[in-house]
């Protein structure tokens, strides 16, 4: 896909689910959700066409470099549009138990938002022959992504017993999915996306390390390679915090360091929205997930003794752990 094609497709998918994002929750009561919801809410679809589109450039964005997509003040899609978004009803059901607004998607997934236009650019840039993206918001709070037609086929299997999962189990682990959309440009095939929100639950400032968990041990480690190009298993100190690292990384750290440090009744909880998740996964044959496991800072520390941190690339380190890293570098 060249480049044109690809801005086109970043900006379209971007008004769409910002802009066009329909339905309403069928009730006030949130509580009350099955009564209120039936198969044909689960099959509805809001169908959308544009013979071609227009999008601004936000007022406050001035720069203009190599490479820049706006012609003038503004940015022409000149193609036919087609979209789909499935289930809009029970999606904005979902949103509203997450106080999640149209408002809110117009203010952070905008096209026309001056904070994300260096992501669109580098979801445009970066997006495959096939029109496969990721693009998260400025705050990071909200992200798309394309889905293989397989996934999304076997996601509209699942979605009722994930929408009464979800509304019967407020602390659920899973992802949350706000919303399911088909999009299609004219002489291009169509893209599936999804809507969803962050997994992480705090502000990357605050993240130490990131673990990607199955609960096995085979081929369960990243590596550190060193300039030589040769693993180093010893690279815990090496990792960047935002860097995805998996169990065996987690049991290392384990044996230097004390981070799991939950009471019985927080185990047993924990243990239970797991064993929920899993049997609901298990009942539609999903066999390939994981448990992300966040490391971080607790923020009301970090605002009650600044003194024993550092800021170092945006994030915070505490002072002790900063001179280490220095030394194990010089």
């Amino acid at each position: 896909m060249n480049q044109q094609l690809s801005f086109d497709l970043m900006f379209t998918i971007l008004h769409v689910v910002s802009a066009k994002t329909a339905g309403k929750p069928k009730t006030d009561k949130l509580d009350q959700f099955s009564y209120h919801y039936r198969n044909h809410d689960f099959e509805s679809q809001s169908k959308l066409k544009m013979q071609s589109l227009i999008i601004r450039k936000p007022p406050n964005y001035y720069r203009v470099s190599e490479g820049d997509f706006y012609t003038g003040d503004y940015y022409k899609v000149d193609k036919r549009i087609d979209s789909v978004e499935y289930a809009p009803d029970v999606f904005a059901h979902l949103r509203e138990l997450d106080n999640i607004s149209t408002n809110e998607l117009k203010n952070k997934l905008g096209p026309d938002v001056a904070e994300n236009i260096a992501r669109i650019k580098k979801a445009g840039e970066g997006m495959g022959k096939s029109g496969s993206f990721f693009f998260s918001c400025y705050d990071d709070s909200l992200l798309i992504k394309t889905m293989p037609e397989d996934d999304f086929t076997a996601f509209m299997k699942l979605l009722p017993h994930y929408f009464e999962h979800v509304n019967t189990y407020r602390k659920s682990l899973l992802a949350r999915i706000y919303g399911i959309y088909q999009v299609k440009l004219e002489g291009m095939n169509p893209v599936f996306l999804i809507l969803m929100g962050s997994v992480k639950q705090i502000g990357d400032q605050y993240v130490k390390r990131v673990y990607d968990l199955k609960g096995s041990t085979v081929k369960r480690e990243v590596f550190h390679v060193n300039d030589e190009g040769k693993k180093e298993a010893d690279g815990e100190d090496y990792f960047k915090a935002t860097d995805i690292l998996k169990d065996l990384n987690l049991k290392k750290l384990m044996e230097k360091e004390i981070i799991l440090k939950f009471d019985k009744a927080d185990q047993n909880a924990i243990l239970a929205e797991m064993f929920r998740s899993v049997t609901l996964l298990n009942m539609h044959n999903l066999m390939d997930y994981s448990l992300l496991f966040c490391v971080s800072y607790n923020p009301k520390y970090v605002s009650l003794h600044p003194e024993k941190f550092h800021r170092v690339n945006g994030r915070y380190v505490l002072k002790t752990e900063h001179v280490e890293h220095n030394l194990k570098e010089a």
